[in-house]
């Protein structure tokens, strides 16, 4: 192309340079000002380039950053097209008069076919993958400067999807409206649904209460402190430790008082019937009924089982 006829080139890649990019951007977007000439820009890495270094060698890398952009080179030979390496294992393209559906067709061909063309190294055969990110002006950027910023954008959009995959700006910002769309109309039903469980539950068939109660309660603290959806919040302080009640005393009615002439049951190596003759502090003077005319027995008050009142001797 004419506008790189000077540019320099890298030498592990021969692709051109980064300070070849801005200038030739420039002079796209002043011929768009006067043909209407659409361009995109084709950000890609290649996919775990670390660890293929960490795993082979840096020797390994270079050879894996030569065939990767001799792959560019060949397989979009007959597209017009300027490729430059951006740095590291980053490389960017530029499509002049194509605008990002035309160029997201050319990324993903080579998308595929570098994925089925592994590159030989000292026999061992490695897999190559890239994350791509399109952006086209007019349609997605005001100048060159947004136009890189837009494509990096969408580059790291392809990785959060999880690599593999070129994404255009537009595909981007069409996903996220529609996580937005979502989340809102979600948030709406779920406000309209709680409203309804809370004042109208008669209303409601019980398995829809159940699910809601379990949507909001993922946005409520639980006793720990901490939410549903796993944000730490400060836990909560323990509540103070309720005394158990002091036991009520039991009240222990005195035994009743003998009096003179009842009949008890007392214990004196077995249980004997016998009359109160006199009672002191310590012991009762029993009669016992089987020894009547003879001497009586003095037992202790613990040991007198039963008492009938007001009985005759």
């Amino acid at each position: 192309m004419e506008e790189l006829y000077e540019a320099r080139k890298d030498f592990l890649t021969n692709c051109y340079t980064r300070d070849s990019l801005n200038p030739f951007l420039s002079r796209m977007e002043s011929n768009y000002n006067l043909h209407k000439a659409p361009f995109s820009v084709f950000i890609l890495d290649v996919d775990r380039f670390k660890s293929l270094n960490d795993k082979y060698g840096h020797l390994c890398g270079d050879e894996v950053l030569k065939y990767f952009s001799s792959s560019i080179r060949l397989d979009l030979e007959e597209e017009v097209n300027a490729p430059f390496r951006f740095g590291g294992d980053e490389f960017i393209v530029v499509f002049p008069g194509k605008a990002a559906r035309e160029a997201h067709r050319l990324a993903q061909r080579l998308r595929k076919n570098i994925k089925a063309r592994p590159c030989l190294y000292k026999g061992r055969g490695i897999q190559m993958g890239f994350s791509g990110g399109i952006a086209s002006f007019p349609q997605d950027a005001k100048n060159s400067q947004e136009l890189l910023e837009k494509a990096d954008q969408a580059l790291y959009a392809s990785k959060n999807k999880g690599r593999g995959r070129v994404t255009t700006y537009g595909q981007m910002k069409d996903e996220l409206l529609i996580k937005k769309v979502v989340l809102a109309f979600a948030v709406l039903a779920g406000l309209a649904m709680f409203f309804i469980t809370r004042n109208y539950p008669d209303s409601v068939p019980k398995m829809l209460i159940a699910v809601t109660q379990k949507t909001f309660a993922s946005f409520v603290p639980r006793p720990s402190g901490r939410m549903v959806r796993g944000i730490a919040e400060t836990p909560l302080p323990a509540p103070a430790p309720i005394p158990p009640p002091a036991p009520t005393p039991l009240s222990v009615e005195p035994p009743p008082s003998r009096s003179a002439g009842d009949i008890v049951y007392f214990k004196t190596g077995g249980v004997l019937k016998g009359t109160v003759v006199s009672e002191d502090d310590e012991a009762v003077r029993i009669q016992p009924n089987l020894t009547a005319g003879k001497a009586s027995l003095k037992i202790k008050k613990s040991d007198i089982l039963k008492i009938e009142r007001d009985a005759a001797v």
